[in-house]
């Protein structure tokens, strides 16, 4: 039996074929599949990692980008720590489309969730249809704790934005517990 300090939920959200199952493999699995297809309803992954001394286990959620699986995938909004919103820096459409997945998710999830933008298939930089200006100032318009560019085919970032949600999180959770240690001390 693993033996961990801390377990966050964590849930990508974005249109179908931005690569968040991708990301996701690359991380868990450290795979890249060419001909990946498209989620159905959601893929449930696990992945434990040392952030300083602390064995933190995350629980990711792949959710599928079809409008036909909001339904199903709304209800894994709920309780996460945090939010992945994934565009593909080479489809303009996928990234207009982020407003509408901040309000979906938002209807839904807890308003402390920690909020991710990122940018994925920085491989395709040649294809590049959304400027990263763009990307930054939206994500910091709309209050995201962090934007990234990544890329699941090479790697690149891919490790780094999941170790930065788990650190942050763990963070968050460490802010909390002194609080109400504090709090109770108090009394």
């Amino acid at each position: 039996m693993e033996d961990y300090n801390h377990v966050f939920k964590v849930v990508l959200v974005g249109n179908t074929t931005v690569g968040k199952t991708s990301l996701v493999q690359k991380f868990t699995q450290n795979i890249f599949s060419i001909d990946q297809q498209a989620t159905i309803g959601v893929d449930f992954w696990l992945k434990t990692l040392k952030v300083d001394n602390d064995l933190i286990k995350l629980h990711i959620w792949d959710t599928a980008g079809q409008e036909r699986f909001r339904s199903i995938t709304r209800s894994y909004y709920r309780n996460a720590h945090a939010i992945v919103f994934v565009y593909d820096l080479t489809s303009p459409r996928s990234f207009q489309c982020i407003p509408e997945w901040i309000a979906d998710v938002e209807s839904l999830s807890n308003e402390e969730s920690l909020k991710v933008l990122v940018a994925n298939k920085l491989d395709k930089f040649c294809d590049r249809q959304v400027p990263m200006r763009i990307g930054r100032g939206f994500s910091a318009v709309n209050g995201f704790e962090c934007f990234v560019e990544t890329s699941a085919l090479d790697s690149t970032n891919v490790n780094f934005l999941f170790e930065y949600v788990a650190r942050r999180l763990r963070d968050h959770m460490k802010m909390i517990m002194r609080r109400f240690a504090l709090l109770y001390s108090i009394r």
